[in-house]
């Protein structure tokens, strides 16, 4: 389940470990899934209701941290909704700062928001969101329309990014698996190493002092997989050909190195 794939941001460097049966309850057949952000207290009687009716009429489902169960921290009780979705509902007022880490948290996950807010409440908000997509409800009918008006919206989005992540995901993916075991382990070298600019004649040298003799044969691998890639320059009147890593791979490597 690649959702659940991540670095745990609450124990770094350790990975998601939630159960099987935890993310069996999570990963249900819904076409899409909402983690729904708001503050319990004081919030607008209309909000709760309305969403949860909205989503059941069309089938989808709503993550409600409240009302749902499971095992972990509560940081960890959080964090699975927001795997879980595919974007989130945050309701910006009243302010609260658990809703602020919890936008943090759909946003470094590089999930869409819609930001729900009663302008009725004439609350400063601590941030800009007018280039954001947004709905002000002033009563349940208002805050259905703005449903009906933004969520075609968010799900192209959504569609637009889910789309674009999955097809270069399995990509690279395919590039791995035609990989020597020995190229795949030169590859996490890299990886792991960081940025290299490497003058294309020392590229080979540079392999076989940092990963041993018997790595250089297999540089070739990674140049044609487009793992490595070539840049021009110029010193005087030489010509280099410099070899680097691909950093365009290396937020999907990270993940598909290590499954």
């Amino acid at each position: 389940m690649e959702k659940f794939n991540i670095r745990c941001p609450d124990h770094y460097p350790m990975k998601c470990n939630l159960s099987q049966a935890d993310k069996d309850y999570l990963m249900t057949p819904e076409k899409y899934k909402a983690f729904f952000i708001f503050q319990y207290r004081e919030q607008d009687d209309w909000l709760e209701k309305t969403l949860e009716s909205y989503f059941m009429q069309r089938t989808w489902r709503l993550f409600n941290a409240g009302k749902e169960g499971g095992t972990g921290t509560k940081f960890c009780n959080i964090c699975r909704y927001a795997l879980a979705s595919d974007f989130g509902l945050a309701s910006l007022t009243p302010l609260n700062y658990n809703v602020f880490q919890e936008i943090g948290l759909m946003q470094g996950l590089q999930k869409p928001v819609l930001y729900l807010l009663n302008p009725n409440r004439k609350e400063k908000l601590p941030f800009d969101i007018d280039d954001q997509i947004y709905i002000e409800h002033r009563n349940g009918e208002t805050l259905e329309q703005g449903l009906d008006n933004k969520i075609p919206l968010l799900l192209d989005k959504l569609q637009l990014l889910s789309g674009f992540e999955s097809e270069r995901r399995e990509r690279i993916r395919k590039k791995v698996d035609k990989l020597g075991p020995d190229a795949r382990e030169l590859l996490k070298g890299f990886v792991l190493e960081g940025y290299f600019f490497i003058p294309q004649a020392e590229l080979v040298r540079h392999t076989t002092t940092n990963f041993g003799e018997r790595y250089g044969q297999f540089v070739n691998e990674l140049v044609i997989n487009n793992f490595i890639v070539n840049e021009f320059g110029t010193v005087g009147t030489r010509k280099l050909v410099y070899s680097k890593f691909n950093e365009n791979y290396r937020k999907d490597l990270e993940e598909i190195l290590w499954e």
